[in-house]
């Protein structure tokens, strides 16, 4: 019980409360900072295709849609690139992750908000499939 401020004499009283800790360590944008200005190394993967080309002004809604979606697996797809490139490297503490994962994550979210506006059977089954892939990550790395 406390007394104008006064704590009793046996050492009573309140507990302090615990503060969340935050993990030390670069967040995921300078992650992929480093990783843009890092010189590319030849690999035997094929180079990725350009992006898509601009949606014309006078693109019907669908098809607007569709094309943002499209950016977005792509963005998204390059970002899980990224994460396994780092998960490859031992001297990165899977706390560090989280960051990443959790930017992931809401990147999925956004992408499936517009599954139900895509008509293209075939651009929804990757929106799935990469949202599936993301999930699994996710899963992956709180289990450890």
């Amino acid at each position: 019980m406390k007394i104008d401020g006064m704590r009793p004499p046996e050492g009573g009283g309140e507990i302090p409360k615990k503060k969340a800790e935050k993990t030390s360590g670069k967040p995921f944008e300078s992650f992929l900072k480093e990783s843009a200005s890092a010189p590319k190394e030849k690999s035997g993967a094929a180079p990725l295709p350009p992006p898509a080309a601009h949606t014309p002004v006078s693109a019907p809604a669908g098809q607007a849609v569709q094309t943002q979606a499209v950016k977005q697996v792509e963005s998204l797809l390059a970002d899980l690139e990224f994460y396994r490139n780092i998960l490859g490297k031992s001297d990165v503490p899977l706390p560090r992750l989280e960051p990443m994962a959790e930017t992931l994550m809401k990147k999925k979210d956004s992408l499936t908000v517009m599954l139900p506006h895509v008509d293209d059977p075939e651009l929804k089954d990757l929106i799935t499939q990469t949202a599936a892939l993301v999930i699994n990550e996710n899963n992956r790395l709180h289990l450890n």
